[in-house]
């Protein structure tokens, strides 16, 4: 049985427990109201997406750490292709073109994290059809 990947899975936004399932209500993050629309469970292995209430209030900080990380690499790539200086308005071009960029992606930031913050807490299962999802699943998360 050929595995499927954790990175393809996970940018596909599948479920962690058999990596198949989709979680997401719409394919697309439009419209931004159902951005973060989910299924109550995989519709393959019966993982639920809602572990807990309030479970996803702990991948703001997912979401955090993205941010930051991906404003220290242009951050860096602004600073080998451009230079900062105190002379000009490199820094000021630099916040511009980072908050800019980190609103476009946004939505899809969003529900990246989301993915992996369940991925964090649900490990995957190889044997998913041979082993069901039990209620008792959900109190070890």
């Amino acid at each position: 049985m050929n595995q499927p990947s954790f990175l393809n899975s996970l940018l596909h936004l599948k479920c962690p427990r058999c990596r198949e399932g989709k979680l997401f209500i719409n394919k697309s993050v439009f419209p931004l109201r159902q951005l973060t629309a989910m299924k109550d469970h995989c519709a393959n292995c019966g993982q639920p997406s809602h572990p807990k209430p309030n479970f996803y209030f702990g991948a703001r900080y997912v979401n955090y750490i993205f941010l930051f990380v991906i404003a220290l690499i242009i951050g860096i790539l602004f600073a080998f292709l451009k230079g900062f200086s105190i002379h000009d308005n490199s820094v000021f071009l630099y916040f511009t073109l980072t908050i800019i960029f980190l609103i476009c992606i946004q939505p899809w930031e969003v529900r990246i994290a989301w993915i992996l913050y369940l991925w964090l807490h649900v490990p995957y299962d190889p044997n998913w059809k041979n082993n069901e999802f039990a209620s008792s699943d959900q109190n070890s998360i």
